[in-house]
């Protein structure tokens, strides 16, 4: 009975001191934090949607700030109007190319991008005081926006504003069913601002999908003058100033961020 007092107690004796040993011996590590979402990255992506603007305005040869001869016979005499006719909305796709940069430890998210997209809103009218004459106007076939970005981001939401330039073409014609103008045509590249706001969310690694309205200050002037043909009654020129209206374009798109992701820091 001593016997097996004595050896139960020195059992219980080794094993508190082979608990004591190891628990001494394990390395200490510090714990790593969970991975924070940051929007950091360069990406690249493609949109489609649709554009839409107010009328545009045409005035009449008295209008135009040219030489002109606005007091020649019917049928191409013609007091001071001012056409206003509707443009046909249109659909628009394109490429989108850019960099954000998430401050550490900030829900704020700084970035620029460019895109390059096609549209091509159009319309027309007639002239009342100079029968089958036809003004024309048509915005596009393409415009670039390069604007700034600033957002606001929760994990893999971003809500973002941007403003920039936009950049696009106007073309106006004059066309007279009479015969007695010459088809006439002109174009002119127009720059103005341009800014909008949006949301994108990463919805799986490296790619994200965005909701975006954008404003594009393409509202600018251009003339054109058609010329009397050989023989008309009233030689000379017509001449018209068209102004077309900013562009307005909703639209959804899907972009590859390339090495966005969760950071680690240890503390």
């Amino acid at each position: 009975m001593r016997a097996l007092a004595v050896a139960t107690v020195a059992l219980a004796a080794l094993s508190g001191g082979a608990g004591s040993v190891t628990a001494a011996d394990l390395p200490f590590q510090r714990p790593v934090s969970a991975g924070v979402f940051s929007w950091t990255s360069w990406y690249v992506g493609g949109f489609a949607g649709a554009a839409w603007t107010s009328n545009s305005l045409t005035s009449s040869p008295c209008g135009f700030p040219v030489t002109l001869d606005c007091g020649r016979a019917a049928p191409l005499a013609a007091a001071t109007e001012t056409l206003s006719y509707t443009m046909t909305p249109s659909a628009i796709g394109g490429v989108a190319a850019g960099y954000n940069y998430q401050i550490p430890g900030s829900a704020i998210v700084f970035g620029f991008e460019t895109e390059f997209g096609a549209l091509r809103l159009k319309g027309s009218s007639a002239f009342a005081t100079v029968p089958n004459l036809t003004a024309g106007a048509t915005i596009g076939n393409w415009y670039n926006a390069t604007t700034l970005r600033v957002g606001w981001a929760w994990d893999r939401l971003l809500f973002y504003g941007k403003g920039g330039l936009a950049v696009s073409t106007i073309e106006t014609s004059l066309a007279d069913g009479n015969g007695l103008l010459g088809t006439a045509t002109a174009k002119r590249d127009v720059m103005g601002w341009a800014w909008g706001a949006g949301l994108e969310f990463v919805f799986a690694p490296n790619w994200s999908v965005k909701a975006e309205y954008l404003w594009l200050g393409v509202n600018h002037g251009v003339g054109v003058c058609a010329q009397a043909v050989p023989g008309a009654p009233a030689p000379g020129l017509f001449c018209s100033s068209t102004t077309s209206q900013a562009v307005q374009t909703a639209k959804i798109g899907i972009n590859y961020l390339f090495g966005v992701g969760p950071t680690y820091a240890r503390y």
